[in-house]
């Protein structure tokens, strides 16, 4: 998303505010302070959307490959891992959308031979390192193949645009207008726009 269509689109929005209810606070800011605010706060308001989204918008930005065999491999993520996409086997057509934590009874199944791979196979398990990395366990019982973790990195702001999946752009909009409105305290219309955000989520 170009930084450039995110403000004209708050702007567009805020002076509609600012008419329709003769709002003289929206209509005295200064447009190259607003245009700062956007700035700041628009990858904030792409990784709000982007973790609340179902899987079925999201669309990968990056990929890591790695050979598994049979049990178990891990993929230590990079730190600028935002939400998995998806993991996928190439000996498997199974696509795994979502991890489990790992101090969940999913997890505690795979450390045992008669439940692994329950209670559905492949599973995916999320947990932590000795530092502050995060680590993605794939549990299988296939035979050797490629492993494939589509994912979406945290977003930011560079030469002018940010990474934001398609589907989730008008979402976004909706969200940095209002992040956007709440700097200004105008918390009561900020809500019309988050709903209006999480309409577009809901489709």
């Amino acid at each position: 998303m170009l930084l450039s269509t995110a403000i004209s689109f708050v702007r567009a929005r805020l002076d509609e505010i600012a008419f329709n209810n003769d709002d003289m606070i929206l209509a005295a800011q200064d447009d190259r302070n607003l245009d700062t605010t956007i700035e700041r706060l628009l990858p904030g308001a792409v990784k709000v959307v982007v973790l609340s989204a179902p899987a079925h918008l999201l669309e990968p930005e990056s990929f890591i490959t790695k050979t598994h065999v049979v049990g178990a491999v891990d993929v230590e993520i990079p730190s600028d891992f935002l939400r998995m996409v998806y993991m996928k086997s190439s000996e498997s057509d199974v696509f795994v959308f979502a991890a489990y934590p790992f101090s969940g009874t999913e997890a505690r199944m795979q450390e045992n031979p008669y439940t692994m791979g329950q209670p559905s196979a492949p599973v995916v398990i999320q947990r932590p390192t000795n530092g502050e990395g995060v680590v993605l366990t794939y549990h299988t019982m296939l035979r050797r193949g490629n492993l494939e973790l589509a994912y979406i990195k945290s977003p930011v702001l560079a030469e002018g645009e940010v990474f934001c999946p398609a589907l989730l752009t008008d979402a976004s909009l909706y969200e940095l207008t209002a992040q956007v409105l709440e700097t200004y305290s105008e918390d009561n219309r900020a809500q019309v726009f988050r709903q209006k955000s999480a309409n577009y989520l809901a489709q």
